[in-house]
């Protein structure tokens, strides 16, 4: 009787473990298809394409979330300041970084996918109402000689604009920071304000009413293709899987576009509503 017992038992047990083995294998090829993988990306305060103090992180980081989420990742940002930021990345200790320029010397640790989105364009900010004599397709600043612009100090204008600083076509007055240009611009104090187009909307958008941003338009400096530069999210080399995750990135950004999905961000970031109420 004992050992009938004992070999009942024995046979249950062995039941017990081809089930619990079955189960097992079941769900080996089942989570995936449900269970999200999740990346971490090392990023910085650089408003309005990335920043903890905006709605998703910044219009750049939002993209690069929603692409990814389309291939079933879900992104996790650590911000750090500018160069620890891509150290972390380029070490391996997190999976990539968000958002470069492209840079030759950045390719020895990165891979560079498709494009997030155009970095900003350089251009007047000026009253709507303003005669502005301007070709983009053409530049020359001959055309706006005499008249007084503002810019920021610190900021790199390109060549155009300092070859027509130097050589006198333009007045040119430098101020501390973006606010303080645009009060002098609505102010009637100059004519003119050289900035970018993405940070300088999203500086009106923080900082003025609408009634005072319906009164500005911008004009682009010049449509040469030569000038344009586009941001990225860059993937370490070192990080597991890497190829995987830019293949991923890319395939996700094309359904983005292709969808209409990508404009829309991007038309939301001019009209200002990745800032937090």
């Amino acid at each position: 009787m004992r050992l009938y017992s004992s070999s009942h038992r024995v046979f249950h047990g062995f039941l017990a473990i081809k089930v619990t083995a079955a189960v097992l294998l079941i769900l080996l090829f089942t989570l995936p298809a449900n269970a999200q993988e999740t990346i971490v990306l090392s990023t910085e305060e650089y408003p309005p394409y990335t920043s903890k103090t905006l709605k998703h992180y910044g219009v750049a980081n939002h993209i690069i979330s929603e692409a990814m989420a389309l291939e079933g990742i879900n992104v996790e940002f650590k911000f750090f300041p500018t160069q620890r930021s891509y150290l972390t990345a380029e070490r391996g200790e997190v999976a990539g970084s968000t958002v470069w320029v492209w840079r030759k010397v950045r390719e020895r640790g990165f891979y560079y996918g498709e494009s997030i989105m155009a970095a900003g364009r350089d251009g007047f900010f000026h009253k709507s109402g303003l005669n502005l004599k301007w070709d983009p397709a053409n530049p020359d600043y001959s055309d706006v000689s005499g008249k007084t612009i503002v810019a920021i100090i610190g900021f790199n204008y390109g060549n155009l604009f300092m070859q027509a600083e130097q050589d006198k076509l333009i007045k040119v007055i430098r101020v501390a920071n973006i606010e303080q240009a645009f009060r002098m611009l609505l102010a009637g104090r100059v004519e003119l304000l050289m900035l970018q187009d993405v940070p300088g909307f999203h500086s009106l958008h923080m900082l003025f009413s609408a009634q005072e941003i319906k009164s500005l338009s911008h004009t682009v400096e010049s449509t040469n293709p030569k000038f344009d530069e586009e941001y990225y999210l860059i993937v370490s080399k070192k990080a597991d899987r890497a190829k995987s995750i830019l293949a991923a990135m890319n395939r996700g950004l094309k359904k983005l576009k292709q969808s209409g999905r990508h404009a829309m961000l991007l038309a939301a970031l001019k009209r200002g509503e990745y800032i937090l109420e």
